[in-house]
This record gives C-alpha cells, sequence and structure tokens, in this order.
C-alpha cells in the first residue's frame, strides 16, 4: 500500500461517499486526516469553481492556503467524514507528490472539524 499522511490529498474513484453513492469521475480529492494499519480517515475536497457559495456553509471551509497540494482553490466538506478499510482502496494516486497541506491550515480544519461534530 501506498506511503500515506495525514494532511495529503489523495485521488481515488473507489471509495463511496457517505451515503453509500460512488463519484462520477475517477479520481475525486480526498484530504487524508488519520490513517491507521487497516483504515484511512478522510473529508472530501471540492474545488470552488462554480461553487463559492457553497464554501460558506457551517458544513465547510474553505480552505486558504491550498497550494501545495492542491492546483486550484477549494473547500472541505466537514460533513463527509469517511473512514473506510484501506484494503478497499484499489485505485489510489497521492496528489503533488506526497506534499502536505500547510500545517497550520491542516491544524484549522481538524478544530474545525471537531466543533463540527459537537455542533
Amino acid at each position: 500500500m501506498h506511503n500515506i499522511h495525514p494532511g495529503q490529498i489523495i485521488l481515488t474513484g473507489m471509495m463511496p461517499y457517505p451515503d453509500g453513492t460512488m463519484p462520477a469521475y475517477r479520481f475525486r480529492p480526498y484530504l487524508v486526516i488519520g490513517i491507521s494499519s487497516t483504515h484511512i480517515e478522510t473529508l472530501i475536497v471540492s474545488s470552488l469553481a462554480g461553487k463559492e457559495h457553497k464554501a460558506s456553509f457551517p458544513s465547510n471551509y474553505r480552505i486558504k492556503q491550498f497550494n501545495p497540494p492542491l492546483l486550484f482553490e477549494s473547500f472541505v466538506k466537514l460533513d463527509s467524514y469517511q473512514k473506510t478499510e484501506l484494503s478497499k482502496l484499489t485505485d489510489l494516486r497521492i496528489a503533488s507528490n506526497g506534499i502536505t497541506l500547510n500545517q497550520a491550515e491542516f491544524q484549522i480544519i481538524l478544530k474545525r472539524l471537531k466543533n463540527y461534530k459537537t455542533e
């Protein structure tokens, strides 16, 4: 399996959304927020283009320092938390040669996620 770390962006279309549906395209971006020997914890990442209004929803967080590892302005969906078995990820890529999100930005996302889950 890949050498995956929290803060990296993975690309896969093999991980179902929290509602059980599958992504419509092959390489959907996810922010890795946790990893163990058996599971990966992720949040869906979405580009901001054409969805600026969605980024202001309480369930979303606009990533301010996105590049690297993301090429486009993006936001994470705090309500998309998933814990998935690593064995189920058969088609996976790590974005930007494994460069992680800015650590201060990543810590803000983790804090926002924690606060969102307790609301």
